[in-house]
């Protein structure tokens, strides 16, 4: 014998209300309206505009991707798996100390690891960094794939045209 029996007062908010509510309450710590500004910081202190190069991305794709815009990613190790949409052609991701050690893009996922709903993430699928966009410019970082198991591991995954690297240290677990 089951009641539905809230364990909390719940009211849903209007379906036309949720953008607002999403726009206040999540995203960057500073929000530049319409189009992003030419150049986004992004840095693991929370003195960036942004805390994570993912979440800048997207607010670059959010944005329509309009005109080139540049990252700028401050010194850390960045555990995150990065893709740069095809709305994002032009955009420059570059570390700002110019030492590609010093900024470090990670994660740990195989080619040919399942999926927990079933499946192999394949090379685009488990790249630490996928780039399907066209003119994508990568500068001083490092990025690398710690995977430990079985397998190839992918740091780079790049189908775009033009992707440009300039001090770029690639590290694939093999």
């Amino acid at each position: 014998m089951s009641r539905n029996v809230p364990h909390y007062a719940y009211r849903a908010n209007p379906a036309r209300s949720v953008p607002g509510i999403v726009g206040r309450h999540a995203g960057p710590v500073r929000r530049a309206p319409g189009r992003p500004r030419r150049t986004l910081a992004v840095s693991l202190d929370g003195d960036g505009d942004f805390a994570s190069v993912r979440a800048a991305l997207g607010a670059v794709a959010a944005a329509g991707g309009r005109g080139p815009v540049t990252i700028e990613v401050a010194p850390g190790v960045y555990r995150e798996l990065v893709h740069v949409w095809p709305t994002a052609s032009g955009v420059t991701i570059r570390g700002v100390s110019g030492d590609p050690g010093d900024t470090v893009l990670t994660y740990d996922l195989g080619v040919e690891q399942e999926k927990f709903y079933g499946g192999a993430h394949g090379a685009e699928g488990s790249a630490t960094l996928s780039v399907p966009a066209d003119r994508v410019t990568l500068a001083d970082l490092t990025v690398e794939n710690t995977f430990a198991g079985e397998g190839p591991a992918v740091a780079l995954h790049a189908t775009g045209e033009g992707l440009r690297l300039r001090r770029v240290t690639l590290r694939p677990d093999r």
